[in-house]
């Protein structure tokens, strides 16, 4: 998949939502599509979510989509709140979809097999890949713990999951964290 920045015109901003010709909801109309999507306010929003639209399309491999209203496309600076600091989203972005070689994918299944007590600790970037991080888990006999970003990838009662690490997490997936051999 390749990243897109989607970057969409809509209404001058006092008729947003007011039904008059050509109003649609663009964002609603993005959000099952975009993995970023907002609507731009003026244009001192519009530095901070470029930003971040642009780094959610290169990370994620997907659409992200800026909605701005025709008079905020006009506009050529905005007085920024005392909290809106300049630069203040970060310049990195997460690379995805990135694959090791192979002698580092040899290496690494040696590791797993030969271990006693392997567990998973299951993120962000396990969200679009639940079928194969069941089937290594099923595998691997291994128990999964989910950092906060990867909540989602499998349900908390799934009978792999032993929950959270860290301060909101369970005392089991600490454990489990401390008393492996190798961590997935």
């Amino acid at each position: 998949q390749a990243p897109v920045l989607a970057i969409t015109g809509m209404q001058f901003h006092d008729l947003i939502e007011t039904f008059t010709q050509q109003d649609v909801d663009l964002t609603r109309v993005f959000n099952d599509v975009a993995i970023f999507n907002t609507q731009v306010s003026d244009a001192a929003h519009m530095e901070n979510v470029a930003g971040l639209a642009c780094r959610s399309a290169l990370a994620g491999r997907g659409v992200s989509h800026l909605s701005i209203a025709s008079d905020v496309q006009e506009q050529t600076s905005a007085k920024r709140s005392p909290r809106n600091l300049p630069n203040h989203t970060p310049e990195r972005w997460f690379e995805g979809d990135k694959r090791p070689d192979e002698a580092q994918l040899a290496l690494a299944a040696d590791i797993l097999n030969t271990a006693s007590k392997v567990a998973i600790l299951a993120g962000r970037g396990a969200l679009h890949a639940k079928a194969e991080l069941e089937r290594t888990a099923d595998l691997l006999a291994a128990p999964v713990a989910k950092a906060l970003l990867g909540k989602a990838v499998l349900p908390d009662d799934h009978p792999h999951v032993m929950g959270g690490i860290g301060i909101l997490g369970s005392l089991t997936s600490q454990e489990i964290m401390e008393e492996c051999e190798a961590l997935l």
